[in-house]
């Protein structure tokens, strides 16, 4: 089974690069997983050089970064593989910038009055699966103008 687990790097208090590591393994827990990753390359370390070469270079702060360049190590294989970690692979996501997951990917302006409308009852929080209702709309305008203005625009629709 594949099982795809994120690392994150911070620079400051922004995320500049992630990896996602996919395993392939019978196992699917990513806590299992990064334990097993850790074995693995904890064995490979300590014993061969190839291992003790790759710590000493990463100035004994051995972390994915690091073993990104180590992917195709026949000898990290085959601890990887004792563990029932079949095969890792690696993709490499580095990002400029972060945005909301939950960032509105609809252009408002294009939308019709009714659906903004709808959108910000919705964002004050009114449960609209039984209807729109035109009276709350209007509440808004007449007691918030400035909430209703600032949510609607002044688009025309």
């Amino acid at each position: 089974m594949l099982t795809k687990v994120v690392f994150q790097r911070n620079e400051g208090l922004k995320i500049d690069a992630m990896v996602v590591v996919n395993f392939e393994s019978e196992e699917t827990s990513p806590a299992v997983l990064v334990s097993k990753l850790k074995a693995a390359v904890t064995t490979w370390v300590k014993t061969t050089e190839e291992g003790a070469n790759a710590l000493s270079q990463s100035d004994f702060d051995f972390n994915i970064g690091d073993l990104l360049h180590h992917e195709c190590s026949e000898w990290l294989n085959r601890f990887l593989s004792a563990r029932g970690i079949t095969g890792i692979k690696f993709d490499v996501v580095t990002v400029p910038e972060v945005l909301e997951y939950d960032m509105g990917l609809i252009d408002d302006s294009e939308l019709t009055q009714e659906d903004r409308e709808r959108k910000f009852l919705h964002a004050c929080g009114f449960d609209l699966s039984h209807g729109f209702m035109s009276d709350d709309v209007t509440f808004y305008k007449k007691e918030q103008p400035e909430l209703y203005s600032n949510h609607i625009g002044s688009h025309k629709g």
